[in-house]
């Protein structure tokens, strides 16, 4: 069992609790106005924020508390404050860990000379395109269309492949950066397609089914799709869905519970993946599992809220957060060989990962060749 008394000594009892949103999508926490004060393995968060541009290799765990977004180490005895927040949003990093996408779309640069004014628009899916990051495939509320949002400007734009009574649910961007997957329910039935950055090439993945799909998410090596079903005979898998030979394989996990995350390993080799399961922020639990059909087993066994995978800091640590639905929440380093967790920061508002996609980018989906 971990131990926390020394987090109740930092923590005083007059520290202000803050009402979060739930939320039921991707691997950060919900949104909040920025009310929490936190504090990491260097004890309380500074007073001031000077502003700071550490590499995501220096600092990859990101976090906001107290108004502020900040940047720690793997152990959280390095502290680097990025800039002021109150209402962080998504708080979904590019795949160069230098740029980040908040409330309203807005877009802040850390290191890199990019921007985004914020619109106001609200999203329920939202995913990077670019292997630079250089714009935003997303899934408004109504799910009527999928849309872009470049950087460096206020326009939108349109990717719809589809129209006429289609709701789009969940996207997700391919690790190369050139292409999309998305699910969309027509008809009473879902769907999973893909196509290129601009909506172009469509190619149907799976057949409409009455099983409901999603969340989405790409294997780091590009040649893989896993996606949530929750079947008509009430079970759930993760499946999978093989982009180099076309097909469907059989389930990587198998549960009670609705699939609400997949957060991958980065290793085009890795075989294993996390999972947050459950029905809503309420339940949600971050589970690991070796992608062999069976329920894995709970990441943060000694948690007592509930809990969400967050990322991977390599290949054996998952970053992975502890907290309901009116938050604060605590960031745990939780070790899949069974080392002890190790406690990074507490009190904290959201959290995710800035990091640097591995290169080479693997190549982009072949869409002829799938729609073949």
């Amino acid at each position: 069992m971990p131990v926390r008394s020394r987090w109740a000594r930092l923590l005083l009892a007059g520290l202000a609790l803050a009402a979060v949103a739930c939320s039921e999508r991707g691997a950060t926490l919900p949104s909040t106005p920025g009310t929490t004060v936190g504090a990491t393995a260097a004890g309380p968060l500074p007073e001031d924020c000077p502003g700071a541009s550490p590499s995501p290799a220096a600092a990859p765990v990101a976090f906001v508390a107290g108004g502020r977004a900040w940047a720690t180490n793997a152990d959280g005895r390095r502290l680097w404050c990025l800039f002021e927040v109150r209402h962080p949003g998504p708080f979904l990093w590019g795949p160069r860990g230098d740029r980040v996408v908040l409330d309203g779309l807005e877009v802040r640069g850390v290191g890199a000379p990019v921007w985004r004014p914020p619109r106001g628009i609200e999203t329920v899916s939202l995913t990077w395109l670019g292997a630079a990051g250089s714009s935003l495939a997303f899934v408004a509320p109504g799910g009527l269309n999928l849309n872009s949002a470049a950087l460096g400007s206020i326009d939108l734009g349109e990717l719809t492949p589809f129209r006429g009574g289609t709701i789009y649910e969940d996207v997700a961007g391919h690790p190369s950066g050139q292409g999309l997957a998305f699910v969309l329910r027509r008809q009473g039935a879902s769907e999973i397609w893909m196509t290129t950055n601009s909506g172009g090439g469509a190619v149907r993945l799976v057949a409409p089914t009455r099983d409901r799909l999603g969340p989405l998410a790409f294997a780091a090596g590009g040649k893989a799709l896993y996606y949530g079903s929750r079947r008509a005979d009430g079970s759930r898998h993760l499946e999978v869905f093989s982009l180099a030979e076309g097909r469907r394989l059989a389930p990587a996990w198998t549960g009670e519970r609705d699939v609400l995350a997949i957060v991958g390993r980065r290793e085009p080799t890795a075989t294993q993946v996390a999972i947050d399961t459950g029905t809503g922020c309420g339940d949600r639990r971050a589970d690991l599992s070796g992608l062999d059909g069976g329920p894995g087993r709970p990441l943060l066994a000694s948690a007592t809220r509930p809990t969400r995978a967050v990322g991977w800091l390599d290949s054996r640590r998952v970053l992975v957060a502890e907290g309901g639905c009116a938050g604060p929440f605590d960031l745990w380093v939780v070790d899949t060989g069974g080392r002890e967790p190790v406690s990074l920061a507490r009190g904290i508002d959201r959290a995710a990962l800035r990091r640097t996609d591995p290169r080479p980018l693997p190549a982009p989906p072949d869409l002829a060749a799938l729609g073949g």
